[in-house]
């Protein structure tokens, strides 16, 4: 081989390894589910999605929730809790730590606060003669008005920040979400006499889908694999998408394998221990 090729196929082999060592990087998330006098909410099935990626965390009784691995990029973050409104936006994850503290219910004050602000915000002000407006003016600045507001409720949304491990460590809820984490991944890993098993079976499962709409309306069909960790006590902790044949199918599965199924735990020496079971769940049109 001429040393010109041989050189061409190294820089070849170095481009595809940056590409790869790129494509493989991660992110973290982590934050906490609070109502609007800042009261934790736990139980909350938090899930972020894109067209290649999925999985789900569950907030813990203080509200803290961690995706220790997140491969980068753009994603819609969702969090649902049986009896509140579901909230959702769109976050860019970095390979960096990121921290999204979600405000998931309104207490009843704060929502007649907002209300009697809009009422005042519509009440037209009294027009000074001498500085009379043309249509056109004043049309702009109500435009102009309008887009100030979004912007402003959009801004209080995305209570976002990167965080650093000094500052996880400073909030001691934080530091044990991501411990427990931690050692969920450990677990899942570790070498078990019986897997966890849906209490019921899949008729269990079966019974609490529901087919989405959308996909119904496409005649979309296929199916989800999916990797669920649950505790030693039988409760689903982490739900991670093997494989779906469309997001629609993913946050079905994520609702029904966190809320509406119950799970018999993996066994070690006869005690319960926590580890992962890999469930396949299909979408099939009758």
């Amino acid at each position: 081989m001429q040393p010109e090729s041989a050189m061409r196929y190294v820089l070849i082999g170095l481009f595809l390894l940056a590409c790869s060592s790129v494509s493989a990087q991660t992110g973290r998330m982590l934050g906490r589910v609070l109502d609007a006098d800042n009261n934790p909410i736990p139980a909350v099935t938090i899930y972020v999605v894109n067209g290649s990626h999925a999985q789900a965390s569950i907030s813990n009784s203080m509200g803290y929730f961690t995706f220790l691995s997140v491969p980068t990029g753009k994603y819609t973050v969702k969090a649902f809790r049986r009896g509140l409104p579901l909230w959702e936006r769109h976050v860019d994850i970095a390979s960096a730590t990121l921290r999204l503290d979600i405000k998931l219910k309104e207490s009843e004050p704060a929502l007649a606060a907002k209300q009697a602000k809009a009422e005042t915000r519509a009440t037209p002000k009294p027009k000074p003669a001498t500085a009379a407006k043309k249509p056109e003016q004043t049309k702009s600045a109500e435009s102009q008005t309008q887009t100030q507001t979004a912007e402003e409720e959009e801004t209080e949304e995305a209570q976002t920040q990167t965080v650093s491990d000094e500052d996880i460590a400073k909030d001691e809820g934080l530091s044990k979400s991501v411990e427990a984490a931690k050692a969920v991944e450990a677990s899942d890993a570790a070498k078990v006499d019986t897997k966890p098993e849906v209490l019921g079976g899949m008729e269990t499962i079966n019974r609490k889908i529901i087919y989405p709409e959308a996909a119904r309306a496409k005649g979309l069909q296929g199916g989800v694999i999916a990797k669920v960790s649950v505790d030693q006590n039988g409760n689903p902790t982490k739900v991670l998408i093997l494989k779906a044949t469309d997001s629609m199918f993913s946050e079905e599965v994520f609702r029904v394998l966190s809320e509406d199924v119950k799970f018999k735990p993996a066994t070690l020496n006869g005690k319960p221990v926590a580890s992962a079971a890999v469930i396949y769940v299909e979408f099939k049109l009758n």
